[in-house]
């Protein structure tokens, strides 16, 4: 897998499309990142809308604690959070 075009499109604005050129993602995710998610306490998560926007949040565990996400299979990633209201336009 490689970079979707929302991406590219922001790395080549931002200038880093060099940088990132040729890198690709394995299909299923390795044991070690299967192991850090449980671990983690937030996690940023960004996007861009389709008016080319960019948008981001913070994931986070209600209480927030560790354990909010983890990963019962090399193909699936599970994030146990609820979105509040008001998504943050950078």
């Amino acid at each position: 897998m490689s970079w979707h075009a929302g991406e590219l499109k922001l790395q080549t604005a931002r200038g880093y499309k060099e940088q990132v050129a040729g890198m690709v993602f394995d299909k299923e995710m390795s044991a070690r990142h299967r192991q850090l998610y449980p671990l983690l306490q937030f996690a940023p998560l960004s996007c861009i809308d389709s008016q080319g926007r960019p948008w981001a949040a913070i994931l986070a565990s209600k209480d927030g604690t560790a354990g909010f996400i983890h990963s019962p299979t090399p193909n699936d990633l599970i994030v146990s959070t609820q979105f509040n209201a008001g998504l943050v336009h950078v």
